[in-house]
């Protein structure tokens, strides 16, 4: 897995959750089928606080502060 904090990967959202912490958006991603990326939001992120935005594949990432992505 390769994680990028302060990384957005916009796009190709499969669903999203709220969930409590990065760990869970992360085990999320694995169990959930054809799920190959994830962007998370950190407490500081808006709308999107704790917010976890499952993928279906490994969009471009762009730099956001309040976000932390992940791609396998």
């Amino acid at each position: 897995m390769t994680v990028l904090t302060g990384y957005d990967l916009p796009g190709d959202d499969i669903i999203n959750y709220v969930l409590g912490n990065y760990t869970l958006c992360c085990q999320l991603c694995q169990n959930y089928t054809g799920c190959m990326a994830y962007t998370w939001g950190l407490p500081t992120a808006g709308s999107n606080v704790n917010r976890c935005f499952l993928k279906y594949g490994v969009p471009a990432s762009s730099a956001n502060v309040v976000l932390v992505s992940a791609y396998f």
